[in-house]
């Protein structure tokens, strides 16, 4: 009975270690898909596939990579015309989100943040709403709504965070 304990533990024990290094491995590879300064704008592509909106910009292009529909990023990788990628940032990030204030033609909204996960339509007010998630300056979740009029134009900005479930009352 000893004798099989110990094999058993020895068994578990190299399954740990190869989990492990899966993981590691998994990790690093993470790490070398992400884009980076200086790499051309065909091999972002190669590594994130295809944006899902691209925005051109006075330096070139800005491709926008969400992390899916309630995702709290959006990658923006800056391309310039040479097809050179010169920046690669998150751009749900409060700075960025206090730039988006009242009067910001639609398009401006786009190219700061990207597309919105939804956007909910307001005839009585004559305006859509495009709605973001993101995480905040102290790690809570965040909803975000930008009112576009039919204008084009910001009218409002509403933020609000998501209750944090507690297990006491």
């Amino acid at each position: 009975m000893i004798l099989s304990l110990h094999h058993f533990f020895k068994m578990h024990h190299v399954a740990l270690r190869i989990s492990l290094a899966s993981g590691l491995i998994a990790i690093m590879s993470a790490c070398a898909t992400a884009p980076k300064a200086g790499m051309s704008g065909a091999q972002a592509r190669q590594l994130l596939g295809e944006p899902v909106l691209m925005v051109e910009t006075a330096e070139g292009t800005r491709w926008f990579y969400p992390t899916g529909p309630l995702g709290t990023t959006t990658r923006a990788v800056n391309v310039d015309r040479a097809d050179l990628v010169t920046d690669v940032r998150n751009v749900l990030v409060y700075d960025v989100i206090q730039t988006i204030t009242v009067g910001l033609a639609a398009n401006d909204v786009l190219a700061r943040i990207g597309p919105p996960h939804q956007r909910i339509r307001f005839d009585n007010l004559r305006a859509t709403a495009w709605d973001y998630r993101y995480q905040d300056t102290w790690g809570y979740t965040v909803d975000l709504s930008v009112m576009i009029d039919d204008a084009n134009r910001v009218t409002g900005r509403v933020a609000q965070r998501l209750e944090v479930e507690s297990g006491s009352k």
